[in-house]
């Protein structure tokens, strides 16, 4: 299998994924009925021996616990990158002054990560009957994250790192694993800027067999950012500043009270990703 056929592969196995449209047993509103979640999904390729990988083992940028390809896979060749653009409903309902999420964009929020779990699954069984090993971190009973020092996860107890009450981490990162691939760079809110925009989700894969990495048209971190600040003054936790970006804990906490709104396991927020000039595109021209 080459990596256009691997694409065709991803693109048929997203189109027929159950879960793309929300349904009337599962919506919060009646306004969520019939909605799409997600459009057509971008998809990046990176190298499993890329230096960045190792980079982000340093505490100044993700720290020790970073687990990169090799670690979840000993055979790892490749990383594959997803990025799946919340749809234009999703998007335009959250648009509104920074306070309450919209209805819908906690239903996309919760029922959208449900739905790329099941296509990561779908993208596995497809790979194997290709004779391809794979594996997805987020799936993988070794993930863990870390929410103010305190380890989740099915792997905590063999955690050797130590965490302070200001940690906000995990051992994979969807968005850093998105960079390497060549999908975007990083905005004030930590949220990464892709061709579609920085309102959406992100998931990937490791395979051990090579499929080409993709070049990666920027050189900073932060070269899709423009600066503006309108984040700044969507976050209705005011979380997010120029000088300094984002901070996880007001941000965390605000989510926790506004998901109070909802019932469980419904919660969300992502005012600072939409009517912003990045909510559907890169707000300053490609640095090559």
């Amino acid at each position: 299998m080459n990596k256009d056929e691997l694409i065709m592969l991803f693109r048929e196995i997203f189109s027929s994924c159950p879960g793309m449209y929300v349904e009337e047993a599962d919506a919060l509103s009646r306004e969520c009925i019939g909605m799409k979640l997600f459009d057509e999904p971008l998809i990046g390729f990176g190298d499993a021996d890329d230096p960045l990988w190792e980079r982000y083992r340093s505490r100044e940028v993700i720290g020790p616990w970073f687990m990169p390809p090799s670690s979840w896979m000993p055979q790892a060749q490749t990383v594959i990158s997803f990025f799946f653009p919340f749809s234009r409903q999703v998007r335009i309902s959250n648009r509104g002054e920074p306070g309450k999420p919209s209805t819908e964009w906690v239903q996309a929020r919760i029922q959208g990560q449900n739905f790329i779990n099941a296509f990561l699954r779908l993208c596995l069984s497809g790979l194997a009957r290709h004779d391809i090993k794979a594996c997805a971190p987020a799936l993988d009973s070794r993930f863990f994250q870390v929410e103010e020092g305190t380890v989740i996860g099915a792997a905590s107890r063999a955690v050797a790192c130590s965490f302070d009450e200001n940690s906000y981490t995990s051992c994979w990162s969807e968005r850093h694993a998105a960079y390497v691939c060549g999908l975007g760079t990083f905005g004030l809110s930590k949220g990464l800027i892709t061709a579609r925009g920085i309102c959406g989700r992100f998931g990937s894969l490791i395979a051990g067999t090579h499929f080409e990495a993709d070049r990666r048209p920027y050189t900073g971190i932060y070269d899709y950012c423009s600066r503006c600040g309108i984040c700044v003054r969507r976050c209705p936790a005011g979380a997010i500043s120029l000088e300094e970006g984002k901070k996880h804990r007001p941000c965390k906490h605000w989510l926790i009270v506004s998901a109070e709104e909802y019932p469980r396991p419904y919660y969300g927020c992502g005012k600072c990703q939409t009517a912003v000039p990045c909510e559907a595109g890169i707000p300053v021209k490609r640095k090559q």
